[in-house]
């Protein structure tokens, strides 16, 4: 599957210059590939100590998660804004649906490694109330879920640290989203106390 997919020139190009997000997270060109790389070492870090994970299921699975921002973004001119489709089906069902058709053409491609599949693309939101049709029901949907979520908010934090931190500022523009204040340590001061130290 993963051949049949990274080996078309024309996605691959997409996947290796697309966004992840337009205000959240990744919202830069290579996004994509930046946020689903860092989410598959994550998971296969995680594989090394848990051999009861379907490692090649769940690195898959990260891979692919949001493969469906393809088809939802679009840029233009350095600006990043949604199509019609993604705006109008969002980039789980989109996913999904792309993730289908390409499985559609793989001749004997097992029926359960198709379900567990979709459900890693349509669970990995991991609530209702944030755009997921289905909760995460298997564990590798559990680890990808959080696992994203991970990376996402980290960078979300690095993003609003490097716009907003400055040596006067210590704490952030309340963020909605995480519905909290981001406080900025002095990195500085630390810094000067451990050279003084060594």
């Amino acid at each position: 599957l993963l051949h049949k997919i990274f080996t078309d020139a024309g996605f691959l190009a997409a996947y290796e210059t697309a966004p992840a997000g337009k205000l959240w997270h990744h919202n830069r060109l290579s996004g994509l590939l930046e946020h689903s790389l860092s989410i598959a070492s994550v998971c296969d870090f995680l594989c090394r100590n848990n051999p009861h994970v379907h490692r090649d299921l769940l690195i898959t699975g990260a891979l692919l998660h949001d493969i469906g921002k393809i088809q939802s973004y679009t840029t233009r001119q350095g600006f990043i804004e949604y199509t019609d489709e993604g705006r109008l089906l969002g980039h789980l069902s989109i996913g999904a649906g792309w993730l289908e058709d390409i499985i559609s053409g793989i001749q004997d491609f097992p029926d359960e490694k198709r379900k567990q599949l979709l459900h890693l693309i349509l669970s990995h939101h991991g609530e209702l109330a944030k755009g997921s049709p289905v909760v995460p029901m298997t564990l590798e949907a559990l680890i990808l879920y959080h696992v994203d979520e991970l990376d996402s908010k980290m960078d979300a934090f690095r993003r609003i640290t490097e716009t907003e931190k400055s040596p006067e500022r210590r704490w952030s523009n309340y963020v909605r989203l995480l519905d909290r204040f981001l406080y900025f340590p002095n990195d500085r001061d630390e810094n000067n106390e451990n050279s003084e130290n060594e």
